[in-house]
């Protein structure tokens, strides 16, 4: 059970005490708890999570429709795989004398007596082995597929116009994009289990082709990686040093058209242009 400070004094020594079955961890202001939080929780073997929060007049910070909209996520998500909404919910007043079980049979975490070791993972980037390890336990349909604007996972789709400038992997804080080069040529790799949704490489894309939905794809997130786009390097005539993605020099010659320097970009590296000049 996640309480802020003051849902917490509240359960104060005039107040009765949080019911047993809930483990209290209070935090500073329950705006804090992720998708991640609560997915890491029930992969490893909680039985459900609540979250106690204060009342509206009492809210420092006043970040309450993301935590509704956190909670409606991580719900949705539950039935999409099979298991109860009720698992975790969010509180204003009162609590409930047992928590609602996720379903499965399984026993919650430590209930055997040994304090089982865990490692929660407090970056963006936990949520991603959180839900793997959830759907390890559960065994959800392995299409599954949820769409919603709390998603912590972001796809990508790359339409037509690519240039592989690598502008995307660069302003990426996550890692999710990658330049990837080999001797056939040039391509960009997504990885959809680091993908923070943040909308950072549609900012930055020269060409305005990149898409992003907020979605939790269970396949996806199974992928080590996927291809968003691929092109060749042409060779420099002087050196055979790859020049640029063909798409770029494409796109070069749409703009310079007839332009004599052009003949120089599309046939030499950048180091060998310079002796040219």
């Amino acid at each position: 059970m996640f309480l802020c400070r003051n849902a917490a004094r509240a359960f104060g020594d005039s107040a009765p005490p949080i019911p047993g079955g809930w483990l209290p961890v209070e935090i500073p202001c329950l705006a804090m708890v992720t998708p991640s939080w609560v997915l890491q929780c029930l992969g490893q073997g909680t039985a459900a999570v609540g979250l106690l929060r204060c009342e509206e007049k009492d809210c420092r910070f006043g970040e309450r429709s993301g935590l509704e909209g956190s909670v409606d996520y991580c719900r949705a998500l539950l039935a999409e795989m099979g298991l109860s909404r009720e698992a975790v919910q969010l509180f204003d007043s009162g609590v409930p004398e047992e928590p609602s079980p996720l379903g499965g049979g399984l026993p919650v975490a430590g209930a055997n007596g040994a304090g089982a070791k865990t490692h929660v993972d407090f970056s963006p980037l936990g949520a991603g082995g959180a839900l793997l390890k959830l759907a390890a336990r559960h065994s959800p349909p392995p299409e599954l597929l949820l769409t919603h604007p709390h998603s912590p996972f972001g796809m990508i789709e790359v339409l037509a116009g690519c240039t592989v400038c690598g502008a995307c992997a660069s302003a990426c804080p996550a890692g999710a994009q990658a330049i990837e080069r080999d001797e056939e040529g040039v391509s960009l790799a997504f990885t959809a289990s680091s993908c923070v949704g943040c909308a950072g490489c549609l900012e930055v894309c020269p060409e305005n082709i990149m898409e992003l939905e907020k979605s939790t794809d269970l396949l996806a997130l199974r992928e080590e990686k996927r291809t968003l786009f691929s092109d060749t390097m042409p060779r420099c005539e002087n050196c055979g040093e790859p020049i640029a993605p063909q798409a770029m020099l494409d796109r070069i010659g749409s703009i310079l058209e007839d332009h004599p320097a052009f003949a120089a970009l599309s046939k030499r590296c950048i180091e060998c242009r310079k002796t040219m000049f």
